[in-house]
């Protein structure tokens, strides 16, 4: 919602009331996390579906209802801000344990490094090893007959799913034992994947991934700040408040995944003794909430008190208590001023900025026009119409411009 949908924090508030009624105030009866024996998951994913949906086609950036197409798929254009999510990915009828997955809104490119070597041979023409240096990616130069053979920088470009947004939501939330896997059929091919939510893997924490990402896509110096916001849950569930104690293990093991605090005691490390440090901020409270992962009083249908009321209340108790003491407070204030400072520094490219807080982007509609390119930098579209429609004078290409650009409604 925050990446995706460019909602503030108060709008996903208020989508996560919607979903906790709807979802996890309606659980079934008969479950496995119950009963053991039934295979049956706690909640509707039929439910958590239409939610999803219901949120998509209302905070879609599409800019008008004449504009509105029933697939909204994940992928974004580039300027705008980059979103993954992490999943865990079986394939039925294979032997393997359920892989991490990333679900990425960008093409992602990873830079691979020369790698060189230094050989004995020397240089010499004609046919043989040496004579495939096209090949193979090999470049030669030859210094007192050795010769030192380098690749050439290469990439690895991994595309963008196009999964309809309420699939990649579905992916990432389907928790083992609470909602039913993902089955999505891969575009143009008769597979299909089974999907689960990747916070019961390795990815529990994505901090590492992100940086890993962002690294790959533009070298080691990339890192700026790093905020990472933790959920301050309990790290082991309370067995008395089990209703059927012969079933603890199955209930730990959907409530438990890897200690997302481990990853962050490792990424600390890397912000402090890398070779190029960044700011590390991590907004945690570990073990202060004491809350189930699917919990939500009273249910729908309560006569006394708003359906997950008192939930909503803790939650906002137990953060409230963190953020009050001097130590936070400065903690967020240090946070907000590096990440203001950084804002300001993008807000100089003005094009670029527009792209990045909008959404803008610009069709040329000129009739003797004869690119069907979609311009996502006003400078650039600018520099169209002077180049190749001759457009000069000032107030025209004003007009031009604000006729051609569509950009986010925020809603």
């Amino acid at each position: 919602m925050l990446g995706r949908f460019r909602m503030c924090v108060p709008e996903c508030q208020k989508e996560y009331r919607t979903l906790g009624e709807k979802v996890f105030g309606n659980p079934h009866t008969v479950t496995t996390l119950r009963f053991g024996i039934v295979k049956r998951p706690k909640f509707s994913a039929a439910n958590l579906r239409e939610v999803f949906e219901d949120v998509t086609a209302r905070r879609s950036e599409l800019v008008n209802q004449n504009d509105f197409e029933p697939k909204m798929t994940f992928p974004l254009k580039r300027g705008v801000c980059r979103t993954f999510v992490t999943t865990l990915k079986t394939e039925p009828g294979q032997k393997i344990i359920a892989q991490p997955y990333l679900i990425r809104s960008y093409n992602h490119v990873r830079r691979i490094k020369a790698a060189r070597r230094t050989t004995g041979l020397s240089s010499h023409t004609g046919t043989g090893p040496a004579s495939s240096r096209a090949d193979t990616g090999l470049s030669g130069r030859t210094d007192e007959g050795r010769r030192t053979l380098s690749r050439r920088n290469s990439t690895d470009l991994k595309k963008a799913q196009e999964f309809e947004i309420w699939q990649v939501a579905r992916a990432a939330t389907a928790a083992p034992l609470y909602f039913e896997p993902l089955k999505i059929q891969m575009p143009s091919t008769q597979r299909y994947l089974l999907f689960k939510d990747g916070g019961f893997g390795d990815d529990n924490n994505p901090t590492k991934q992100g940086l890993r990402e962002i690294k790959e896509a533009y070298g080691d110096k990339a890192i700026g700040v790093v905020v990472s916001v933790g959920t301050a849950r309990v790290d082991k569930p309370d067995r008395n408040r089990k209703l059927f104690h012969f079933m603890p293990t199955v209930t730990e093991l959907s409530q438990m995944a890897n200690d997302p605090e481990k990853i962050h005691e490792e990424v600390e490390e890397m912000s402090q003794h890398d070779d190029h440090p960044f700011d590390y901020y991590r907004l945690n409270s570990p073990g202060e909430l004491d809350v189930l992962l699917d919990e939500w009083k009273p249910k729908h249908g309560s006569p006394k008190k708003e359906s997950g009321s008192v939930t909503i209340e803790k939650i906002q108790n137990v953060f409230n208590t963190w953020a009050g003491t001097q130590e936070n407070i400065r903690l967020l204030q240090g946070c907000a001023e590096r990440l203001v400072r950084r804002r300001r520094a993008r807000i100089l490219n003005e094009s670029k900025w527009e792209r990045y807080a909008t959404g803008a982007k610009f069709t040329c509609r000129l009739k003797d026009c004869n690119t069907e390119e979609e311009f996502c930098d006003r400078q650039q579209f600018l520099d169209h119409l002077r180049r190749d429609h001759r457009v000069i004078e000032q107030g025209r290409l004003e007009r031009i411009i604000e006729d051609s650009r569509k950009c986010w409604r925020y809603q």
